[in-house]
């Protein structure tokens, strides 16, 4: 199964008098995306970068066009100056069948602070994983026990518990696919801060 990502654009959404206009980003990382814009009239994709159109009230089509950089920082500015960091993910390693991290996953854990600081209302998701080495019920609470251990250790470099929520997939997304029962590399528990 392909992990789904956080849609790595911004689709900038701005009254004008015809309507509404709607422009896509490019992602940072160059990866593609898309959305899908309806009317009245029809349907558009804009799936390039810096593919905008005006989504007026109307019974025809939308219109994409490509804005160049320069139009675009003239019209969203502010908008585009006011998004929200990006959310990053860090994620942490497990000794076999333990809620032990390994010496160099323990090193970065305050890295998760420093995310933190950096971000004006901040929220911490953990998600703990294991390996296939035991059943579903087992790497379900195991990658749980993960989740919370490391909840327990962030909120001890100073991370307030109500930023923080706690989940487990145990074996049901590994990293590695297909892995072998035993694999290192799915014994983890993913912090991503929004």
């Amino acid at each position: 199964m392909k992990r789904l990502r956080p849609l790595a654009l911004a689709a900038l959404l701005a009254a004008c008098a015809s309507g509404n206009e709607i422009v896509l980003l490019p992602n940072p990382d160059g990866s593609p995306s898309a959305v899908v814009v309806s009317n009245a009239g029809g349907t558009a994709v804009l799936d390039r970068p810096n593919a905008a159109l005006a989504v007026a009230r109307q019974s025809s089509a939308p219109e994409p066009v490509t804005l160049s950089e320069a139009e675009i920082q003239r019209r969203w500015a502010d908008a585009i100056a006011y998004q929200p960091p990006r959310p990053v993910t860090l994620i942490l390693y497990f000794v076999l069948d333990t809620t032990e991290l390994t010496p160099a996953s323990k090193a970065m854990l305050p890295q998760v602070l420093d995310l933190i600081r950096q971000r004006p209302a901040p929220e911490v998701a953990i998600i703990g994983h294991t390996d296939r080495s035991g059943d579903r019920r087992y790497n379900e609470e195991l990658g749980l026990r993960r989740a919370e251990a490391v909840r327990r250790q962030i909120e001890a470099i100073g991370v307030p518990p109500d930023l923080i929520t706690v989940t487990s997939q145990g074996a049901g997304n590994p990293l590695v696919v297909p892995s072998r029962p035993y694999e290192p590399r799915n014994r983890r528990v993913e912090i991503t801060v929004r």
